[in-house]
């Protein structure tokens, strides 16, 4: 009878997106069977007040220059003290920094599964953000950007292409072919990253390579 556990199910039911936030109550057991993302274990009670650390790598969505510079000194969360495993299928946006001390403990991960889309934050307090947010910019719009990014990449609908190829079915003898390529990343904004390659086969089976300028 715990609506926590009708929520879950519901969820794992139509493959609804979810973002799950790991607090000081959170049962782990339950955490780990809500998502693929992160395994918490070994918990020893208590918290530790960690800073993200931005993984220079992160590719499934973008993030604007000014927010990837307040990356470095956001207010730290509060983390259970507890053992924290990377499954496969995620991506870690920011790990833990303890103090000085750069840790590869995950702070904010990401499942990269198209079939599921899910993300989870392993502390609590991230309204320190949005607060910290309008102390430095008299607004809340740096962190209401970082918040739709997230959304935004849960949410995509996951039969979108990445790339889309825009030409002519047809084409007179005497006019240009011309091709554009569109590429997108997994939260589906459009990027210029990596190259898109081309090759035209003629009716003698030779061929012309190209590659799309950008």
């Amino acid at each position: 009878n715990n609506p926590a556990t009708k929520v879950l199910n519901e969820l794992q039911t139509h493959g609804t997106p979810a973002w799950f936030i790991a607090g000081q109550n959170t049962s782990i057991q339950g955490l780990n069977q809500a998502q693929g993302i992160l395994q918490f274990n070994n918990s020893r009670g208590g918290s530790n007040d960690d800073q993200p650390r931005l993984i220079n790598d992160f590719s499934l969505f973008t993030l604007s220059e000014e927010l990837l510079a307040a990356s470095t000194s956001l207010e730290p969360l509060q983390v259970m003290n507890a053992g924290i495993k990377v499954q496969p299928q995620a991506t870690v946006l920011f790990n833990q920094r303890i103090g000085s001390v750069d840790t590869q403990f995950p702070l904010l991960a990401f499942s990269s599964s198209v079939d599921k889309k899910q993300a989870v934050l392993a502390g609590e307090g991230i309204w320190r953000w949005r607060l910290q947010s309008f102390a430095e910019k008299q607004d809340h719009g740096l962190f209401d950007n970082f918040l739709s990014r997230i959304v935004q990449y849960l949410s995509v609908r996951t039969e979108r292409r990445n790339l889309r190829i825009v030409t002519s079915n047809s084409f007179a003898e005497n006019e240009s072919v011309t091709f554009e390529a569109e590429v997108y990343n997994a939260a589906y904004e459009l990027v210029n990253t990596p190259d898109v390659s081309l090759t035209i086969i003629d009716e003698n089976g030779k061929k012309f390579p190209y590659t799309f300028t950008r």
